[in-house]
């Protein structure tokens, strides 16, 4: 009889444990090379998604990007996540800030529906520097919040840098659960200056004036030393 009393505790105690499951991550979590959006305009970052419990009616989803880009003066603009169910309420915070529904964070080449967060402005994000995003999210009823987050995109709308013409320029880019990645140019052929390696190639006034340098020095050299013979 006791063991009987021992085994039932046992399966409903397991029984408790499996209705508030464990954290589960994202299936497309940055292993190593990060994801990168646009053309030679791009912005790179790599993403650290989880939540807190895998079925019920709300659920907390810690998102963690890193940037990768070194683009001096580069903004985030908004973080969300897209290729969501409708109707869901949410909160969040975030290095951001929230913003409901996010500044730049819908439409175009993001999937609906979105959830995002961001900032009118933008965000400096500095280099390698980890921004951490809390989204709390609740449905009128239980949800399978693993298949919802795995079939999610992580997007991300950065920018904020001028090209030579004034050209404003920015990227957006989404990335699904797979690692597939969405993210048109957006910008202007003046922007793509912006991530395009100094290399510094002389105009041909300036290899003249060099040249002519070059051979007024050697006149010289070659006249000193004839006197000096």
């Amino acid at each position: 009889m006791r063991f009987m009393r021992v085994t039932l505790a046992s399966l409903a105690l397991a029984t408790t444990l499996a209705g508030t499951a464990a954290a589960d991550n994202w299936a497309g979590n940055t292993v190593s090379t990060p994801y990168c959006g646009g053309n030679t305009f791009s912005t790179c970052v790599s993403i650290a998604m989880s939540w807190s419990n895998n079925t019920g009616t709300s659920t907390v989803v810690t998102l963690i990007m890193s940037n990768q880009s070194n683009d001096p003066g580069l903004k985030w603009f908004s973080v969300g996540l897209d290729n969501m169910p409708a109707g869901l309420t949410y909160s969040g915070s975030g290095a951001l800030g929230f913003s409901d529904p996010g500044n730049g964070h819908s439409g175009g080449m993001f999937p609906p529906t979105v959830y995002a967060m961001g900032v009118n402005g933008g965000a400096d994000p500095g280099y390698q520097v980890d921004r951490t995003f809390t989204f709390n999210f609740s449905s009128g009823t239980s949800q399978n919040w693993t298949t919802i987050l795995n079939a999610a995109g992580v997007g991300l709308h950065a920018g904020g840098l001028n090209a030579a013409d004034g050209s404003s320029c920015s990227t957006k880019l989404s990335v699904t659960s797979a690692g597939a990645t969405t993210a048109p140019d957006g910008s202007k052929p003046a922007c793509e200056a912006l991530d395009t390696p100094t290399n510094v190639v002389p105009e041909p006034a300036a290899m003249l004036l060099l040249a002519t340098g070059l051979v007024a020095m050697c006149g010289v050299g070659f006249i000193r030393r004839r006197h000096k013979a």
